[in-house]
């Protein structure tokens, strides 16, 4: 049996790592809220897509260089982004605010609304028939509903931020990563 003064020092020295160890490793920062969480996805995803669409955009607009080939890629490249941005945002659902139901319903329209436009492009293709003459034809209606596009994640940030009473989101699109980027552009 050990004597109790060296007994007293073990059980000192153990509380005193225990203390240490819980303050090591841990971070300053405060975990995200489960909002913030929401908003770090749904700008990751609003940016992947602008930088898609800005490409393509970049793209369409020099004529000069367009060729069927890179007008196709890039127009496919435009619905791919739109369909990944719709899945992503449906699959991210409401964030978890006091205005999530007004917050759900405003991320479903504008899913239908991009859902509609990628009817659009679609169809643009289609109606190009296959030419460059036919596709250039096209330009400005792919134009217009890549504007659209736009528009659409414009209002849908606008319908986000005048719902928001409690100012949950405004604070959640401030600190998450994702959102720095895009924070102030809406």
């Amino acid at each position: 049996m050990l004597p109790r003064r060296r007994l007293l020092s073990i059980v000192a020295i153990v509380g005193v790592a225990a203390i240490l160890a819980a303050g090591c490793g841990g971070s300053d920062e405060p975990a995200a809220s489960a909002t913030e969480e929401w908003a770090d996805g749904f700008c990751g995803a609003i940016t992947t897509w602008t930088d898609t669409i800005s490409a393509t955009a970049d793209d369409l607009a020099d004529t000069s260089a367009l060729s069927v080939d890179s007008f196709t890629s890039a127009l496919e490249d435009a619905v791919d982004a739109t369909k990944a941005l719709v899945d992503d945002i449906e699959a991210l659902g409401a964030p978890d605010t006091e205005s999530a139901d007004e917050a759900a319903q405003a991320i479903d329209d504008a899913a239908t609304a991009l859902s509609d436009d990628i009817d659009e492009l679609e169809q643009g293709l289609e109606n190009a028939g296959g030419g460059l003459a036919g596709l250039l034809g096209q330009v400005s209606t792919i134009t217009a509903t890549l504007s659209s596009m736009s528009t659409t994640i414009s209002g849908l940030f606008s319908t986000l931020e005048q719902i928001d009473t409690s100012a949950e989101l405004q604070d959640a699109f401030e600190n998450a990563e994702a959102c720095q980027p895009i924070v102030g552009t809406s």
